[in-house]
């Protein structure tokens, strides 16, 4: 099947490290936790952290912007590639803090290497198979540096105490900037399940199967509806127009939501099992192609990507789940970080 000039195009913007919701969704759970910690010691701590005018607001999409540093690999050196950042990423003008963070956290996962995808990248998600009901370690998809222990991480380091091996999180201020982007990525769907499909387009168990017949798909970034990626559909929240005040009417929806009745390190893993659920709905609306390969594919297994048909699913019920995700991102912020500054 020959891909279309706009859908290579876009396959080559959406083929690099994924984002979860775009910088307006994570401003939205930012401004919606900002609200539900005021006047609270939680507020307090915050400040003493990032600043008496700072927000959790505009630090939301700091841990994205850290996806800009770059090696060099001429002579092994880092740097900021402000040609491949995000507009967004401009207001943080501490390049130095995103390149210490960057490298000391790029290699640290031995298990990945050699690999394309710095470690602190793959904070940011896990893969669990739609065919689980919840999370657990030892699943097809998760590892010892996906999003669950990666929040746990960034918790670990507000507390006080050190973080588990590989994560390096020097300080607090680096801790909240992660914790405050990976509550919000965890309530993405496409940034905690998965579901994982063979080359005929059939969905196929991973924990069940070779792990060498496993296709992946990069969090719904080779999942192709029309001239878009399943995953930046998910991303994208400009359909709910929450600019300015206007996220407002998320709060009395997001005050609601209450803390997980365990131990807050294991709260990730509570927040995980919930986006399973919501994937597993989302996914089974979805029929798919045989996989589209390219012409250097022709003949070998397929490393391309699939059309998706979204059956019964909509933009309108997308839009109707997306608004309860930022609401539970917001809250979740807000819950957890109480919890730590009791």
């Amino acid at each position: 099947m020959k891909i279309p000039i706009s859908l290579t195009l876009m396959l080559l913007i959406y083929s690099g490290t994924s984002l979860a919701w775009d910088s307006q969704g994570h401003q939205v759970i930012g401004q919606i936790a900002d609200e539900l910690i005021k006047g609270s010691h939680a507020e307090t701590e915050v400040k003493k952290i990032i600043g008496p005018n700072g927000t959790l607001a505009f630090i939301s999409g700091w841990a994205d912007c850290v996806k800009s540093v770059k090696l060099n690999p001429g002579d092994s050196s880092f740097y900021y590639d402000s040609k491949k950042s995000f507009p967004e990423c401009d207001k943080y003008e501490n390049k130095e803090e995103q390149i210490k963070y960057a490298v000391d956290n790029w290699s640290s996962c031995k298990e990945y290497q050699p690999s394309t995808m710095p470690c602190h990248a793959r904070y940011h998600f896990t893969d669990v198979a739609i065919q689980r009901d919840e999370y657990l370690s030892d699943e097809y998809g998760t590892s010892s540096v996906d999003i669950v222990k990666a929040i746990n991480a960034a918790i670990a380091v507000l507390k006080g105490e050190t973080p588990d091996v590989p994560f390096h999180i020097d300080n607090k201020k680096d801790a909240l900037r992660l914790l405050v982007h990976l509550v919000g990525d965890e309530t993405q769907p496409l940034h905690v399940a998965s579901v994982y499909l063979n080359e005929k387009g059939e969905v196929v168990d991973p924990d069940k199967i070779s792990k060498q017949s496993v296709l992946e798909n990069q969090g719904g970034n080779k999942l192709i509806d029309g001239t878009a990626t399943l995953h930046s559909e998910w991303d994208s929240i400009q359909s709910l127009e929450l600019k300015e005040d206007k996220w407002r009417y998320l709060l009395p929806g997001a005050k609601k939501i209450t803390s997980p009745e365990v131990d807050i390190m294991k709260w990730s893993t509570v927040w995980a099992n919930d986006s399973i659920g919501v994937s597993k709905t989302l996914f089974s609306k979805l029929t798919f192609s045989e996989c589209i390969k390219t012409g250097k594919e022709k003949g070998t297994s397929c490393e391309g990507n699939w059309y998706i048909g979204l059956g019964t699913s909509n933009p309108l019920q997308r839009a109707k789940i997306q608004e309860q995700q930022l609401q539970k991102g917001g809250a979740n912020l807000a819950n957890i970080l109480k919890a730590i500054y009791q």
